[in-house]
């Protein structure tokens, strides 16, 4: 197991993702299902959406091939015919905005709580561009704001980041090797 992820962090790291995992006793890392498919050559990414200001979290049932768009991976909870019936009214103003309304933002890793900082995604890009250049910790959580409330996140140029790249991460992240204490889990 140890060696697929190492495979698997070396498969992200070529598509310029700088891939860390968490040890194993974490729930992100428990729920993860993104993985480096073989014979296909491609990654699945496990994906989440925090709407924001509606305060939904949705993890995505299926994982999503690499070249799959973020605004059609998206479009599927702004939709009110192919959203969840049990999310259409709290997502009604995201529903209402539609994609042209909404910015999809990504936490940069590594920066203090006090002082969180993000990227602005473009929707027309693939999910393997949108992540090439950030550091992803087990699968990316995307945050969708309504574009009237985005003024109120602190949003980077990728070229800026290269200073939060730098910024301290736990050790911990880029070890698979570090277990919850069982080694035979897994």
């Amino acid at each position: 197991f140890i060696e697929f992820l190492h495979k698997f962090q070396n498969e992200a790291k070529r598509r310029g993702t700088d891939l860390k995992f968490l040890p194993k006793c974490f729930t992100k890392r428990q729920e993860n299902r993104s993985c480096f498919n073989f014979k296909e050559r491609c990654i699945y990414w496990q994906v989440a959406w925090e709407f924001v200001q509606a305060n939904v979290k949705i993890k995505e049932e299926q994982s999503i091939h690499e070249k799959e768009s973020l605004g059609r991976c998206l479009e599927k909870h702004l939709d009110g015919d192919q959203c969840k019936p049990e999310l259409r009214s709290p997502l009604q103003f995201y529903q209402a905005a539609g994609t042209r309304g909404v910015c999809v933002l990504l936490a940069v890793e590594g920066q203090p709580a006090s002082q969180p900082c993000y990227y602005s995604l473009d929707l027309s890009s693939s999910l393997e561009d949108c992540l090439k250049g950030k550091v992803i910790v087990e699968y990316p959580t995307f945050l969708v704001v309504l574009k009237e409330h985005a003024t109120g996140f602190r949003i980077i140029k990728c070229e800026e980041s290269g200073s939060a790249s730098r910024t301290s991460i736990p050790t911990f992240f880029s070890n698979p090797n570090v277990s919850s204490g069982s080694s035979d889990e897994e």
